[in-house]
């Protein structure tokens, strides 16, 4: 079997890598919309390949400032390192070191007996031992792979210099109600 990058991305999220690249990717988004959504407060950073006209264009300080305490979303971040926007080190040397963990990786034979597994919210399941190796190994790299990220975003090192990022916001009152 051929392991790829869509192979680790999909343990997480369906991919298509086969589509074009997109004319913008959204890099980090907050929403602060009030309950039942009377008062919209949004704000975003987006990569694009060429700025536009009336795009307000940040430079890097102000991108790592914008982004700091953002989450590490499984579609950015794989898109991101498809389409070259994602480049720090710690990153690419993560999928480096994932994609080697799924080529070495000998999943357990199914005897089956079942395995107590301890769901993040307290929740116990029994389980096969082929899907807990698979649940097991998942964790460890979605923990590979998110740790980079971080460290790479705390050096101000994730994203591509080649890329332009722009900075958009809305408040105001919602405009259907």
């Amino acid at each position: 079997m051929n392991i790829t990058l869509a192979t680790l991305a999909e343990r997480f999220q369906r991919f298509y890598f086969d589509k074009p690249e997109p004319e913008s990717f959204r890099v980090w988004h907050e929403n602060n919309n009030s309950f039942g959504n009377r008062y919209i407060s949004w704000k975003s950073v987006t990569a694009k390949r060429t700025a536009s006209d009336g795009d307000t264009v940040i430079d890097n300080a102000r991108l790592y400032k914008e982004t700091a305490y953002g989450s590490c979303h499984w579609r950015i971040l794989f898109e991101g390192i498809y389409y070259g926007l994602i480049t720090g080190a710690k990153t690419l040397a993560a999928v480096e070191e994932c994609l080697d963990i799924l080529r070495n990786d000998v999943p357990p034979e199914d005897d089956g007996t079942k395995v107590r597994h301890v769901n993040r919210l307290g929740g116990v399941n029994k389980l096969s031992k082929p899907v807990f190796h698979d649940w097991t190994l998942t964790e460890k790299l979605g923990k590979i792979m998110s740790t980079a990220f971080f460290a790479d975003r705390k050096d101000m090192s994730l994203y591509s210099k080649e890329f332009v990022y722009v900075y958009d916001s809305y408040s105001g009152y919602s405009r259907s109600s």
